[in-house]
């Protein structure tokens, strides 16, 4: 008996150590960049909480941009971006941002269906794509259920996705998968949150205008916008994400593997420098290139715009949403009101809840100063 228990635990044991080194042997040690010691202008203040989250979360490269009164009033990037190759995160560097994609994805649909007349509320199956019956369950969702994440679609399960057979579904195999297993559809449409929603915005976005995805955003959005180093990601992995190990304080590579090319949900690529310039006009409200948009996903004062999340800093509510696959976090929150906004981007995974932590910080800096 005990020559069994023998034959079993050395293997065990075995594996840890092998396990251990390779967390160890494939990490890198973290960043720490020296804190200001004398913080006095709002500047070098909001230099040191950002730099004070990069070291205290073990990030890699920590951005962050604010805007005041529409305008940029700080714009920054601590840290790195390859780090086997000491390649500094700047500005300019292009982020996949995950879940943020979801409100340029939302405003492209904004845009597109108020040329045609047709409204948030309106069931999909207006669009008339022959696929999808108006007398069914899925035909008789409305955009604002999408949009809005209580529309019964749910995400694959963990088991699903281990067995599916593909390693990536374009997005017009995605939307005929999903209207094939339309039956299954929740009969509840309380909110669940799942990024098929958005992604099955993409397929009916492709199916009415007879455009890619990725190009209908492009030209109708992002370009729009003056966010020209900006994209929609077509390839299915994307490196030099990070996050911290299990057992050592340190970081390890953790890329972003897609099961959708190009994903409306979460496949967008951009920079502080890009992103920045969309915040300013989600700033300026009515007064801005998005106000169209943003009138037509405002379905109530009480709710913030369809596709967006409301988030609160300092107890100031306010809009936007957050982002966080794989290697990367992200966070861009706004208030027309104030015309103010703050945009967070990492290359490391969320850790400790570091965006909101450190954007409340900066509001309630913002808010003290003059």
């Amino acid at each position: 008996m005990k020559i069994k228990a023998k034959f079993i635990l050395w293997p065990l044991l075995a594996w840890g150590i092998i396990f251990l080194g390779s967390e160890w042997w494939n990490s890198h040690p973290k960043v720490v960049i020296p804190t200001p010691l004398s913080a006095q202008t709002k500047s070098e203040k909001i230099d040191s909480l950002a730099i004070s989250t990069l070291n205290e979360n073990l990030l890699s490269g920590l951005s962050v941009a604010i805007i005041e009164d529409s305008k940029i009033s700080y714009k920054k990037a601590f840290g790195f971006y390859k780090l086997n190759e000491k390649d500094s995160l700047k500005p300019s560097t292009v982020i996949p941002v995950a879940s943020i994609s979801k409100l340029f994805t939302s405003l492209t649909l904004a845009g597109y269906l108020d040329t045609l007349g047709i409204i948030v509320t309106d069931p999909i199956s207006i669009l008339n794509i022959p696929e999808i019956s108006a007398d069914s369950d899925l035909g008789k969702l409305s955009f604002e259920q999408l949009l809005r994440h209580q529309s019964g679609i749910h995400d694959q399960s963990l088991f699903q996705r281990i067995t599916t057979r593909k390693a990536s579904f374009s997005i017009e195999e995605f939307g005929h998968e999903l209207i094939s297993n339309s039956e299954n559809l929740e009969s509840d449409k309380s909110y669940q949150y799942s990024d098929s929603n958005f992604d099955f915005i993409g397929y009916l976005l492709e199916k009415s205008s007879g455009q890619a995805f990725q190009e209908l955003v492009q030209t109708s959005m992002l370009d729009h916008l003056g966010m020209v180093d900006s994209r929609f990601n077509t390839e299915s992995i994307i490196e030099y994400g990070y996050r911290k190990t299990r057992i050592w304080k340190r970081i390890k590579p953790s890329p972003i593997q897609f099961s959708l090319v190009p994903s409306p949900s979460s496949g967008l690529e951009t920079t502080l420098d890009d992103l920045s310039k969309g915040l300013i006009q989600l700033t300026r409200g009515d007064l801005g290139l998005l106000e169209k948009e943003l009138k037509w996903l405002q379905t109530s004062s009480e709710l913030p715009p369809a596709g967006f999340q409301a988030i609160t800093l300092d107890g100031h509510k306010m809009i936007g949403h957050f982002g966080a696959q794989s290697g990367f976090s992200s966070l861009i929150v706004f208030d027309p009101i104030q015309k103010t906004g703050i945009l967070i981007l990492s290359n490391t995974r969320e850790i400790n809840d570091f965006r909101i932590n450190l954007a409340s910080q900066i509001y309630t800096l913002l808010l003290k100063s003059p």
